[in-house]
């Protein structure tokens, strides 16, 4: 039995980092780090989060201006889209501090463009990786935390509205684009998944497929009704000659709230 005991403390003793180094650890492992593909009708928004879910706060150290990675990978496994790609990064020490439960979100847009040419409808996969390479002033020791994946399906051309963009924040915004619906009219809802804050709204449009009219809509919303963690939405689409059929939907992201 002593001889046991004996052993045990030379083990202990041999071993004096061995508590520190898994409390350190535990630390570096107290946030999340995941990618949001948000993919629309011409373009996908790739949000980035970063967030500190301990009690204390975080330091992130890069070793360039680069704080993150994006590849969209196709069904066949060719990469379609690589972030950093063709870019040139500062060559400096950057930090990035997150307090408790602070979060950093980054977004990248791409538009769907692959060698001078969309690429096809499809499902694809989004990885993302965080490049920090000290947390806390320690060596990054678990860099699967630093990474994310996801899936998203990126649409066809929509025939009926095109070159689609938002300008505005906090309940006030414009959407402005092209539209060429078959019956001469459009409509638009404005939702965040849950609520509906505008019903559906018809819009009569001077032209008819196939020639492109544009068009502006400018959305008002009372700030208390805004959401609180979700994503403002307008739903531009065209409907059926009978009207039966609600067609040709292109979602339009008018702001995020997190």
């Amino acid at each position: 039995m002593q001889r046991l005991l004996a052993v045990l403390l030379i083990v202990l003793f041999s071993f004096p980092n061995m508590t520190s180094g898994y409390e350190e650890q535990k630390k570096q492992e107290n946030f999340v780090f995941y990618v949001i593909p948000y993919a629309g009708p011409e373009k996908v928004e790739l949000e980035l989060v970063l967030k500190n879910e301990g009690e204390e706060p975080i330091m992130f150290e890069f070793l360039t201006s680069q704080k993150y990675d994006i590849k969209v990978i196709d069904s066949k496994g060719e990469e379609v889209y690589v972030f950093s790609e063709g870019k040139m990064f500062t060559q400096a020490l950057e930090k990035v501090k997150l307090n408790s439960k602070e979060q950093k979100r980054w977004t990248v847009s791409w538009d769907y463009q692959y060698k001078n040419k969309r690429v096809e409808e499809g499902d694809y996969k989004v990885k993302a990786a965080l490049t920090a390479v000290r947390i806390n002033e320690e060596p990054v020791k678990k860099r699967e935390a630093l990474y994310s994946e996801a899936e998203m399906h990126i649409p066809s051309v929509n025939p009926v509205f095109q070159d689609v963009s938002v300008k505005g924040q906090n309940g006030s915004y414009s959407v402005k684009g092209k539209a060429r619906p078959t019956q001469g009219k459009m409509y638009y809802t404005v939702e965040d998944g849950h609520q509906e804050y505008i019903s559906e709204t018809e819009i009569k449009v001077n032209s008819k497929y196939p020639e492109w009219e544009t068009f502006d809509i400018n959305v008002k919303i009372d700030k208390e009704k805004l959401p609180k963690n979700a994503t403002l939405i307008l739903n531009l689409y065209e409907r059926s000659e009978k009207e039966e059929m609600i067609l040709h939907t292109y979602p339009v992201i008018l702001q995020n709230f997190y």
